[in-house]
């Protein structure tokens, strides 16, 4: 009963309206993935690596960001705190492939994505990680 319901009520609809239909549901499966996006999160976190868990963070948020900014900002706030657990032994003793060799090549990455995301991380980027000396161990 239903079903023959909706059939009825797009079938009456103009054509204008059933061309939003799809487009709203285009719009909440975009959400949706954003929303997933966002909730990963959490599983770089469980990364062991803190060069691989801020690479991945970066990159997550830069995806999230050009989506919903506010969510990019807090991405990055994340992955700029995450540098200052970054230790030159990390780069030297990886047992694998890294996603960048250097600190520096790391830095290269997240300060220009971050402040492509918000000009207002500029605080933190320039006044953060990048300003301490490495600890070896």
């Amino acid at each position: 009963m239903r079903n023959a319901f909706l059939v009825a009520v797009l079938a009456a609809a103009s054509p204008a309206q059933q061309a939003e239909i799809p487009a709203q549901s285009d719009a909440v499966q975009k959400q949706q993935a954003v929303d997933h996006a966002v909730a990963l999160r959490s599983q770089f976190r469980k990364l062991n690596e803190p060069v691989v868990f801020v690479h991945g963070l970066v990159e997550l948020a830069s995806v999230v960001c050009a989506e919903r900014p506010l969510d990019g900002f807090d991405l990055f706030k994340e992955a700029l705190s995450g540098l200052r657990l970054v230790k030159l032994n990390d780069f030297t003793s990886a047992r694998h492939r890294l996603p960048v060799p250097s600190f520096t090549a790391l830095w290269n990455v997240v300060k220009p994505a971050a402040l492509k995301c918000s000009p207002e991380l500029r605080t933190i980027a320039v006044h953060g990680p990048g300003r301490r000396k490495h600890q070896n161990g």
